[in-house]
């Protein structure tokens, strides 16, 4: 439980296994994740007791490398093997591999635009460029702010040094 915690809080890259249609999501049910994890020997299922259900490897202590939550698998910062096994789980399950960007993976070195994200990253553009205005135009009011009270403390000054 502590990895995982460890994992969500993390600044990191996410990457996520996610079924979209349409441009709407789909959830991947439980019981597709456990029909195809159970039946790839080199994997096991772990449920932690809150609705996180974790994806290990089947042998060794390593820490889970994948996380189902809210009809999606994501993993944080992914390696190359672990980008690759995402890539098999998406062919299994009928979805795909998504990066924060929006990103589509094809191979772990090969990635699109989903049709399904376009609406999604144009929304995104727009409003990062909207907030870089609003960003810029507070910089204008705060440099013009301190300009005038500079010229007011200049005058005050002039003011009180010449009577």
């Amino acid at each position: 439980m502590d990895e995982l915690n460890r994992l969500w809080k993390a600044m990191s890259y996410h990457v996520t296994i996610l079924r979209t249609a349409g441009g709407a999501q789909k959830a991947i049910g439980r019981g597709e994740l456990a029909r195809v994890v159970t039946s790839r020997p080199d994997l096991r299922i772990e449920e932690d007791g809150s609705g996180r259900t974790s994806i290990r490897r089947a042998t060794g202590a390593d820490p889970p490398f994948l996380v189902f939550q809210n009809g999606e698998i994501w993993s944080s910062n992914p390696e190359r093997a672990t980008l690759t096994l995402m890539l098999e789980l998406a062919v299994a399950l009928d979805a795909r591999v998504r990066g924060d960007e929006f990103e589509t993976y094809r191979t772990p070195d090969e990635t699109y635009t989903h049709p399904d994200d376009r609406e999604t990253i144009d929304l995104a553009r727009r409003e990062g460029s909207s907030m870089r205005r609003r960003a810029q135009l507070a910089s204008v009011a705060w440099m013009t702010g301190f300009a005038l009270l500079a010229a007011l403390v200049g005058v005050v000054v002039q003011r009180c040094t010449a009577g």
